[in-house]
């Protein structure tokens, strides 16, 4: 299946990913203390041409793509977000198959939100996969 995100060794998101992003920006309003993206890919190593000197620099790459399209499309101030990569050393399923290694290119999305009466804050785990962003 082709990916919802991103292309293979590409930052750069694809149109199906940017509606479902958009939608989440709407979504993230003045109770929203953060959100943290975190970038991940799979074990195969990026190639010479590629304009990412590693794995590291991908997912860092893709999570500041997501950052950034986000925040452009929400009402959070820009020190809200925080982009990060685990590279390839998070993977989520086997890296031995086509199909675990389409899992395993992903961006995680964690949403923090801060509790209207109490002020604490309380952290919502959005995976990416949960809400249709995952590249699969």
């Amino acid at each position: 299946r082709d990916s919802l995100t991103f292309n293979s060794g590409s930052a750069t998101l694809l149109p199906r990913a940017k509606i479902v992003l958009r939608e989440l920006a709407e979504v993230l309003k003045e109770d929203v203390r953060g959100v943290r993206v975190q970038g991940h890919t799979d074990n195969v190593p990026i190639a010479s041409t590629s304009d990412y000197r590693s794995n590291w620099h991908l997912g860092a790459a893709r999570a500041v793509s997501v950052v950034l399209f986000i925040n452009e499309n929400s009402r959070l101030l820009p020190g809200s977000f925080e982009a990060s990569s685990f590279g390839e050393y998070r993977p989520v399923a086997t890296n031995e198959t086509p199909g675990g290694r389409r899992q395993n290119r992903r961006v995680e999305i964690y949403v923090q939100y801060r509790d209207a009466e109490t002020g604490l804050l309380e952290s919502l785990n959005v995976p990416a996969d949960t809400i249709g962003v995952a590249e699969r």
